[in-house]
């Protein structure tokens, strides 16, 4: 793709975002590839995450290299956990960065093997924005 056209499709995104909530809602991905925030589950980052190691965590935090990461804040997000053999367990919209009691519960049942999805992540940004994150999906060890 040419650069300007490349150029023209990503301001046409960021001028279009739906407003939600008196916010304006964006894919992080619309704008400015590179920059902005990332999502992890607490140290985590993906790849190599053995259950015992998953278990340990308390929630969501923000990596906003060269921005404030504390200008960022969680909204919401959803958990899910897929185990072999069994049905998926789902929490729906978790407000903040902190898993909730329910899903402190499950997080003691992981074992190797599940998969966990981290969904519908939604960031709030310093500028009153919504940043909707990609997703994250864990296969525990």
């Amino acid at each position: 793709m040419k650069p300007f056209v490349l150029f023209c499709s990503v301001l046409l995104a960021c001028l279009f975002m739906v407003p939600m909530g008196g916010a304006v809602l964006a894919n992080v991905s619309d704008c400015q590839q590179g920059s902005g925030p990332t999502v992890t589950v607490g140290e985590l980052t993906g790849a190599d995450v053995t259950a015992e190691d998953f278990k340990k965590q308390l929630g969501l935090r923000i990596d906003a290299t060269g921005d404030d990461s504390a200008a960022y804040t969680i909204a919401s997000f959803s958990y899910v956990r897929a185990h072999p053999r069994t049905d998926l367990k789902t929490f729906g919209k978790i407000t903040g960065p902190d898993f909730s009691a329910e899903v402190l519960q499950d997080l003691a049942k992981l074992e190797p093997g599940d998969v966990i999805y981290i969904e519908e992540i939604l960031v709030n940004t310093p500028s009153g924005k919504v940043l909707k994150m990609p997703s994250l999906a864990f296969l525990l060890k």
